[in-house]
């Protein structure tokens, strides 16, 4: 069975509107990145001895590091200047999407999941030879499960329930 290229697990914010989102790709020029899914759990024994655990809530994360500054990049400006004024209503609430850019098939359509109420924040500016924005995505708010037509330039397609 062939393994999965890291290049089909992407996410993208919307630099758009809800209604007529415009899917910006996150992470060109970062190497790696991988979601973390932080699981707050509790474990307990019982007075028979025998231990078990629940799972409180799952809170994902992802962080893009290095970044490359690019001198035309808008959003990367956005996240910079939101930072650097301490302007924290405007890193929260981004409308985001991750897609699982792979099936059986390896054809679109693609699962693909929006976050409506994520949070962007940078870690820190600076570099060797080039400047570098790194910065985290906290997903959170509503999940809408929907389908992507492709891996690049994509068109989000909510499942209707």
């Amino acid at each position: 069975m062939p393994k999965v290229e890291r290049k089909y697990l992407v996410s993208f914010v919307n630099t758009g509107t809800f209604a007529t989102p415009i899917w910006k790709l996150l992470g060109i020029g970062t190497p790696d990145n991988s979601l973390a899914f932080n699981v707050d759990k509790e474990s307990i024994t019982d007075v028979t001895g025998l231990t078990s655990t629940d799972i409180k809530k799952i809170e994902i994360s992802q962080a893009f590091d290095p970044v490359p500054v690019q001198d035309d990049d808008d959003f990367q400006e956005e996240i910079l200047k939101n930072m650097l004024t301490n302007n924290v209503s405007e890193l929260a609430n981004k409308d985001v999407l991750v897609v699982i850019g792979w099936n059986p098939s390896m054809a679109a359509p693609f699962d693909a999941y929006r976050y409506t109420e994520s949070t962007i924040s940078a870690q820190s500016l600076g570099g060797d030879a080039y400047v570098s924005l790194p910065f985290t995505v906290d997903y959170g708010g509503e999940v809408m499960e929907g389908t992507v037509d492709g891996i690049r330039d994509v068109t989000f397609t909510p499942t209707v329930s």
